[in-house]
């Protein structure tokens, strides 16, 4: 999964929506470069493409609602990340 953040985003349309969507940590990536390349494609604006994005994850983020782990039950990230 190739996952790249040059932190430009004066200059960078994948960096505008990796920051629109808070996908800043490579440790902990949510969606790929290529995601981002085709849907920057399918919609009019950046803000669109991000807003879609956004949906993924929250969908990504909705399968570890209520998993356990050592112990750690998770929270409920998706609702978090959509409010």
């Amino acid at each position: 999964m190739a996952w790249t953040n040059t932190d430009s985003p004066a200059t960078s349309d994948r960096d505008v929506i990796r920051y629109l969507v808070g996908d800043l940590d490579s440790t902990a990536p949510l969606v790929t470069d290529a995601a981002i390349a085709w849907e920057i494609t399918q919609w009019p604006n950046l803000y669109l493409a991000a807003a879609s994005i956004a949906d993924s994850i929250a969908v990504l983020l909705g399968r570890t609602q209520g998993m356990r782990a050592d112990g750690v039950t998770f929270g409920d990230a998706a609702k978090e990340y959509r409010a």
